[in-house]
């Protein structure tokens, strides 16, 4: 019954759900291999380049170490989802302290201004600097914020993909 709903299926249909699955599936390895549910396959060689970037001194070449995460049933999944929401308790106290620096940024931007144009009733030189000096700190913490966004993503896809070690 399925396969005749698949045969007539719109070609767009087809393409959407399959890379829907695709990204399900890339998203269940992500998650595996975060855990730590993953074998890891050691490819050598004896020139260093982009795909061996480590050091082995073991074995006196360069390596490249790939995570492949361990086959899982459905279920078993479902399970595996259930207790690895307790376990993300530190990427939410990572993501609280990197949204702290994006909103005090904020908010000391917003207070130099008003601090520097009320200062700058009396002193207009003072009230610049105040402003330009509030507005840079403000921007500098919203920048290191968002700087640690991005580091934190880039890292757990690299560590997903296998191409390093964690």
């Amino acid at each position: 019954m399925q396969r005749k709903i698949i045969a007539r299926m719109d070609p767009k249909v087809k393409d959407y759900l399959a890379e829907k699955r695709q990204q399900e599936q890339q998203d269940r390895n992500i998650l595996l291999i975060r855990l730590g549910l993953y074998e890891e396959k050691r490819e050598y060689s004896n020139k260093a380049s982009n795909d061996y970037p480590e050091w082995d001194s073991e074995q006196k070449k360069y390596v490249r170490i790939t995570r492949i995460p361990c086959k899982v049933s459905d279920e078993e999944y479902e399970e595996i989802l259930k207790y690895s929401k307790s376990d993300s308790s530190a990427q939410e106290e990572t993501n609280r302290i990197e949204n702290f620096l994006i909103h005090m940024g904020a908010i000391i931007i917003f207070i130099g201004i008003i601090g520097g144009v009320i200062l700058g009733l009396n002193s207009p030189v003072e009230g610049i600097i105040i402003a330009l000096s509030a507005c840079i700190s403000g921007a500098i913490l919203m920048v290191l914020g968002r700087i640690s966004i991005k580091l934190s993503n880039i890292e757990d896809g690299v560590y997903a993909s296998g191409c390093m070690k964690k």
